[in-house]
This record gives C-alpha cells, sequence and structure tokens, in this order.
C-alpha cells in the first residue's frame, strides 16, 4: 500500500472512531475537561508513526513539514509538539491541529481497555474521574451493563492492518510525531525522484 493510501485508510478509522466517541459521549456526559491539556504535557505517552500520518502529510501539503522538524530538534521533548500552552498556565492550553490528532488521543478518556478476564475497562485520566466522578460512575456501571465503548485494541489493530509489516511501533509521542514527518518526507522525495 502506497503511503497516500494509507493515511486515507487512517482517516477512515479516525472517522469511524469519531462516530463511536461522539456517541459514547453522549450517553455519559463525559468530556474533556476545558483546556485541559494535562495528557499533553506527558512525555512518555506512548504513540504510533502511522497514527500521525495524516498529520505529517497536512504538513508536507502545506509546505510545513521540514520547518516542522527543525522546531522539533529546538523542542526539549517535554510535551507534544502540538500542544500549544496558554501562557499565564504551564497545563493550560488546546492541540494546535486538532483535526490531525492522533489515535491515542482520540481514544483517551473515551475507550476501554480489555482487561486479563476479557472484560472492558474505562481508561479515563484522573481529572475526569475526579471532576466528573457521578458520570465517570454511571459510565463504569453502563460498562458493565454492555454499553458500547469504543476499544483500544479493535483501532489498534485497525491501524496494524494498514501498516507493511502488519504491526504497530509505539514510541514516545514526540518520536512518533518526529517518524511520520521524515515518512511523508522521504516518501515524497522517492516518489518525484523515481518519475
Amino acid at each position: 500500500m502506497k503511503l497516500y493510501q494509507r493515511v486515507q485508510a487512517v482517516g477512515r478509522i479516525f472517522n469511524d472512531l469519531e462516530k463511536e466517541t461522539t456517541g459514547f459521549k453522549k450517553l455519559t456526559g463525559l468530556s474533556c475537561l476545558p483546556q485541559c491539556g494535562f495528557c499533553c504535557t506527558r512525555p512518555n505517552v506512548l504513540a504510533s508513526p502511522t497514527e500521525f500520518l495524516p498529520f505529517a502529510w497536512s504538513l508536507y501539503k502545506e509546505g510545513q513539514a521540514e520547518t516542522f522538524l527543525d522546531a522539533l530538534d529546538l523542542d526539549d521533548g517535554a510535551q507534544c509538539p502540538l500542544f500549544r500552552v496558554f501562557k499565564t498556565e504551564e497545563q493550560k492550553g488546546f492541540c494546535g491541529n486538532y483535526s490531525m490528532r492522533g489515535l491515542v488521543c482520540r481514544l483517551f478518556g473515551f475507550a476501554a481497555m480489555i482487561n486479563k478476564h476479557g472484560q472492558s475497562e474505562l481508561s479515563t485520566c484522573k481529572l475526569i474521574k475526579e471532576d466528573q466522578a457521578e458520570k465517570y460512575n454511571n459510565a463504569v456501571t453502563a460498562l458493565k451493563e454492555g454499553m458500547k465503548v469504543p476499544i483500544y485494541k479493535i483501532h489498534y489493530q485497525r491501524l496494524a492492518n494498514i501498516e507493511p509489516q502488519g504491526k504497530v511501533e509505539l514510541m514516545a509521542i514526540n518520536g512518533a510525531i518526529r517518524k511520520a514527518v521524515e515518512m511523508v518526507l522521504w516518501d515524497r522525495h522517492y516518489r518525484k525522484r523515481a518519475v
């Protein structure tokens, strides 16, 4: 599968997931805290380069891919490079490219992991659990009663299905974004030279 086809395939995964998470949010009333950024400031968030291919492709199309890599070279890697901090508060801000955020960003807070007993467990942050305790507890109960919820494993398996090697490579989010941009630049350079 050519790189652009992989970009499109990731986009389809994102579209399907958007419908699932929107439904889950409506049923539970759960939502991220406004302008939070708590998870965006964690450098140990794991992601796959593949989930950031749409972002990398958009950078390339806008002529910003190399500039973005240069900025990453100057970054300390302490937070996601897409996170835009409000100057007044360290952990308050917003995603600088929300429509192109990765799969992990789309799932966290509104999806479940499968535990060792084969049961779904809601995976969300402590801030949501504390701030929206009643909604969170109701969602956990509804999950036990069979409410549908996006599942991490299913969506990452869909990513794996579009990988040439058939598996998802996970790494720190900054490295995943960097690798996605490098993949797009290499592909575009190679394709131009092959013509």
